[in-house]
């Protein structure tokens, strides 16, 4: 079959490109198959593995360059996640988000060490390069800069299109050369923009499969004395759809004199996205507004990565983001799919907040894992209260609003309210939440100071009624046994809160392990096989009239709960870890019967041990 390629007859350099009805486009196969479905998992086993790399191996030719571990799709071109590890001995793959597949799904690579994608179209083509539609309809590849380059034809960051091109909507459609489905904007330089600017605004869709990839070349920043409230940096409204912003190796959106101490004092905003199906990633954001610790509450307005009501179908991983009020904050009307992965945050007072906009509101399919939040929360705090502290926050504050989610393999060390006076709710913060599973999750307080956070995890219902959270195998550490609480249940309660279980959970060198205000542990359904060490009490209660309650271990099994719980030394190390005679180790309960679906993630540890099918849990 003739492959109908571009030019064959140069015998020094011929150009072996697909042409547009090449019988090659779209005709090559799968590289291996899934050994099993899957429904909302992480856990994909294949029939192969070789094929693929997790971004931790590479030969000695590959050091001193990025390794990004490989994305694959799973049965279909748009099921698309990154790889977190690789089990070779098993042909397992743990993935970095959940997605769904049939048994013997084809599974194909979709972006390669080098962050490149490398699959469009229904299937890989056969060849050494994928079809390139540049002739006949959207660009695939254009480059941009602050201002025209050599030639200006965009083939290149030597010869970049000038930003203008970018934002200007007649320069996007499905036409030859424009902005459209399957194209890669490359960005090139250094862009500088005037105080409260906007640089990139998004005028079109990409496709199903097809997104318009938005990607920063190697030593691309973005730079602005402060950047544009209303737009941020970079900004896409109007419905528009499948759009990804890709940091490459070392992307940077930053403010350059914004802060309490410095020349502006602005509120500023990195990336506002009014779209659908948005893909942030690798990208740092830092130094919108860097904060001084005069407890005031400038800066309150700040967000690194804001997506505003009538998004859906939102991922933001492997980011670095800082120096703002809120990092990144999803506000919701009819939320389904969200995505909020692997991303280093630091030096905010929300770090993490996915809230509904109005009544009736909802989300599902909310998945917070494997991000690393803190230490910095105190500096943004006000002694007017008007901002308070929350690491992960997920609400449905309005009547008739409901969220579910699922919070896990998080890592949060934090100063919250190391400083008296100050507003800090908690480092994990469910309000209203339904279902809700938070599991694997270290947090750690940090202040030796002030009043520390209400406790660790905070479940409130000022709304709506939170019910059936759910508490698995989270390390809690707090400070000297005297603060703060571990699990929190908290006023206000509209219409009550019910269905709380509390099991595998280590709390530590806390004040209340269990605190419940104010209706007498009525809320929780279960509380077992959990180690209270060095925690002043077990549990407290401010329920009913009079003082509050206070119980050690064997008053708080004697309210009926912890039948198999502990106070014993829990031994951990410097990571966290259960050493040799800890008291945790062999105490958990089984809990294999939950890992279906979402819950999947739950079968394995924080590190990615799989968890034992049978016996105790640790």
């Amino acid at each position: 079959i003739n492959p109908v390629l571009t030019q064959t007859s140069s015998l020094i350099l011929p150009d072996l490109h697909l042409q547009s009805d090449s019988p090659a486009i779209d005709s090559g196969t799968f590289l291996t198959q899934a050994v099993g479905a899957g429904d909302r998992s992480t856990a994909l086993t294949v029939a192969d593995a070789q094929y693929f790399q997790d971004g931790t191996g590479g030969a000695a030719m590959a050091r001193g360059v990025t390794l990004f571990a490989d994305w694959i799709a799973v049965g279909q071109v748009d099921n698309a996640v990154p790889i977190q590890s690789v089990d070779y001995q098993t042909n397992r793959m743990t993935l970095a988000a959940p997605l769904s597949w049939e048994d013997g799904a084809k599974i194909w690579l979709y972006k390669d060490s080098s962050g490149r994608r490398v699959l469009y179209g229904s299937a890989p083509d056969i060849g050494a390069f994928e079809f390139s539609a540049t002739g006949s309809g959207p660009a695939t590849d254009l480059y941009i800069a602050q201002v025209d380059a050599g030639s200006a034809d965009g083939t290149s960051c030597a010869n970049a299109k000038a930003v203008s091109f970018f934002n200007t909507a007649g320069n996007w459609g499905s036409g030859a050369g424009q902005i459209g489905p399957g194209t890669t904007v490359h960005l090139c330089g250094t862009f500088t923009g005037t105080a409260g600017s906007n640089m990139l605004t998004v005028q079109g869709s990409g496709a199903s499969g097809h997104p318009v990839t938005v990607l920063f070349e190697a030593g691309a920043v973005f730079k602005a004395p402060y950047w544009s409230t209303t737009d941020g940096a970079i900004s896409c409204a109007g419905g528009k759809n499948y759009i990804t912003i890709d940091g490459g190796t070392n992307g940077l959106i930053t403010a350059t004199a914004n802060g309490t101490t410095l020349a502006n004092q602005q509120q500023s905003v990195g990336i506002k996205m009014g779209c659908s199906n948005v893909e942030i990633e690798n990208l740092t954001i830092n130094h919108l507004y860097v904060r001084g610790a005069t407890h005031q509450s400038d800066g309150n307005k700040t967000s690194a990565i804001l997506f505003a009501t009538g998004s859906d179908h939102v991922t933001v991983h492997h980011c670095v983001l800082s120096d703002a009020r809120n990092l990144i904050f999803v506000a919701y009307s009819t939320l389904t799919d969200a995505q909020i992965y692997d991303n280093i945050l630091d030096h905010s007072s929300w770090m993490i907040v996915v809230g509904d906009n109005n009544i009736n509101n909802y989300a599902t399919g909310v998945a917070i894992h494997d991000n690393a939040l803190g230490p910095h929360f105190d500096e943004w705090l006000d002694s007017a209260q008007t901002m308070h502290c929350d690491g992960i926050m997920l609400f449905s504050a309005n009547s008739g609003s409901s969220i579910t989610g699922l919070v896990y393999n998080n890592d949060v060390h934090g100063d919250m309210c190391s400083t008296s006076g100050m507003n800090c709710t908690g480092y994990i913060y469910l309000d209203g939440d339904l279902n809700t599973a938070v599991f694997n999750n270290i947090l750690v307080h940090e202040g030796a100071t002030g009043t520390g956070p209400e406790a660790l995890i905070v479940i409130r219902g000022n709304g709506n009624p939170p019910t059936g959270n759910r508490i698995y195998n989270n390390t809690m550490t707090g400070v000297n046994g005297a603060k703060p609480n571990g699990i929190k249940v908290a006023y206000p309660l509209v219409g009550g809160a019910s269905g709380m279980v509390y099991e595998n959970n280590l709390y530590q060198k806390l004040g209340n392990a269990v605190l419940s205000d104010p209706d007498n542990f009525g809320a929780i359904t279960i509380s077992d096989y959990n180690d209270f060490y060095n925690a002043s009490y077990a549990a407290a209660d401010n329920g009913g009239p009079g003082p509050p309650n206070f119980f050690s271990i064997a008053g708080w099994q004697g309210q009926g709960f912890d039948a198999h719980g502990t106070a014993g030394d829990a031994k951990l190390n410097g990571a966290y870890v259960p050493q040799a005679g800890s008291a945790a180790i062999g105490l958990g309960t089984n809990l294999t019967s939950l890992c279906t679906g979402s819950l999947a993630p739950l079968c394995t540890d924080k590190n990615g041990a799989d968890r034992p099918a049978t016996g105790a849990w640790a």
